[in-house]
């Protein structure tokens, strides 16, 4: 069976004169763990949702027992429609946001956070260019970035990003368990030290993940909040309003660093992340920069009914592919292509602006202006010692830069 099929994906993949020996099976086998066992028994005809919840459950209470609330970690994929604008509003009538795939461009986000929500881990950004213009003259961004052609998860970006997990922990001397589901995207990994893989059992993740309780949810709220409020500011200044990846990203940050511990640790509970002798957490104050971003985004037409269907308009899209046969050719094909286009593989990124580095003296005079600021402000004493700290490195990557150009000309001189 196993050199049938080797066979027929040889042929899928155009590689000629390939041929299953048995030589190649035995190699095969060892080189993947599979090894021969008799089949026993028979499957027994129950429940097997149910039957999968009470080992779930089970599992679970070791877990909890094994691990402190500061070490169980939860990682899920959500698909994000970027630029995407509520189709009531009277304020957008302006802007050219009309049809299919502009609104609909996507891109995955893998959230992964403790139980007690004290580490919120960088998201991880799937989108499909890989060097989309708004990266030029980047060399820092706000999450983690990787790309494929459908911006989905796949398995090889999620071990790259465990075995990353893996090796920052093992730095903190650390041992966490990352509870996650069971999807084709995300296979066991061997070799790990720091990080356990706990599966969620099948058909159960919209009770048993952590992430699909509110947390995810919670994310895109923030995020589609700051998206309208960048459009309105834009057409407030009589400019075209335009998301690039880039600024998705910082957006997508912002929302993430908003998303508040008790959120997190309230949707594990939900779950049924329970330490016995825990209390329930306590909801804390209302954010008083939310309030003022609802109250904007009301004052431009947009009632509570509407920014709710908007949040909840991409939480069904596909973030990984499944294990059908065309599925894997694919994704091996998307793997192994070479990028057609380095610099834009989106038709929309071309209208994104590049970003140029300001000067030295735009970012001391920025400085200048913002120490002015929160001089003027009240218990401001720590953001000032950032902001000493900040204009200390600006001063000494400028005369760094300097001086490697001065000793440019200097070889040049010396040359001629």
């Amino acid at each position: 069976m196993l050199a049938t099929k080797a066979e027929e994906f040889a042929k899928k993949f155009d590689i000629a004169n390939f041929k299953a020996s048995s030589g190649w099976l035995e190699k095969f086998k060892v080189r993947q763990g599979i090894s021969f066992k008799k089949v026993c028994g028979e499957e027994k005809s129950v429940d097997t949702q149910s039957s999968d919840m009470l080992q779930w459950n089970e599992k679970l209470a070791l877990l909890l027992q094994s691990y402190s609330p500061d070490d169980i970690y939860n990682a899920d994929e959500t698909g994000i429609f970027f630029r995407l604008l509520p189709d009531k509003t009277l304020e957008f009538k302006n802007v050219d946001c009309h049809g299919g795939k502009k609104n609909k461009e996507r891109l995955t986000a893998m959230v992964c956070a403790n139980m007690s929500g004290t580490d919120k881990l960088p998201l991880l950004i799937i989108g499909k260019p890989s060097n989309p213009r708004c990266f030029k003259h980047v060399k820092s961004l706000p999450t983690e970035y990787d790309a494929n052609k459908k911006a989905w998860m796949t398995s090889d970006i999620f071990k790259e990003w465990v075995k990353k997990l893996d090796k920052k922990m093992r730095k903190k001397e650390r041992k966490i368990a990352l509870i996650i589901d069971n999807c084709p995207a995300h296979p066991k990994i061997p070799g790990l030290q720091a990080v356990d893989l706990v599966f969620l059992p099948p058909n159960t993740t919209s009770k048993t993940q952590p992430m699909d309780q509110g947390i995810i949810q919670s994310l895109k709220v923030q995020y589609r909040k700051r998206v309208l409020i960048k459009y309105i500011n834009a057409i407030d200044k009589g400019q075209t309003p335009v998301i690039s990846i880039l600024d998705a990203l910082h957006l997508l940050s912002q929302a993430w660093n908003n998303v508040r511990q008790s959120t997190i640790a309230n949707c594990f509970r939900h779950a049924g992340f329970t330490v016995t002798d825990s209390t329930p957490e306590e909801e804390e104050e209302d954010d008083i920069e939310d309030n003022i971003h609802l109250a904007t985004l009301r004052t431009h037409g947009l009632s509570p009914d509407v920014l709710h269907k908007f949040t909840t308009v991409d939480e069904d899209i596909e973030t990984c592919a499944d294990l059908s046969e065309d599925a894997i050719v694919e994704e091996i094909r998307m793997k192994n292509a070479p990028e057609e286009i380095t610099d834009n593989t989106s038709a929309d990124d071309i209208i994104e602006p590049q970003i140029q580095p300001p000067s030295s003296e735009e970012i001391m005079a920025a400085c200048e202006v913002m120490r002015h600021y929160f001089e003027c402000s009240e218990n401001s004493q720590e953001i000032l010692q950032h902001l000493n700290v900040i204009t200390a490195t600006v001063h000494r990557d400028n005369i760094m830069k300097r001086s490697a150009h001065r000793s440019r000309v200097a070889c040049l001189f010396h040359h001629k």
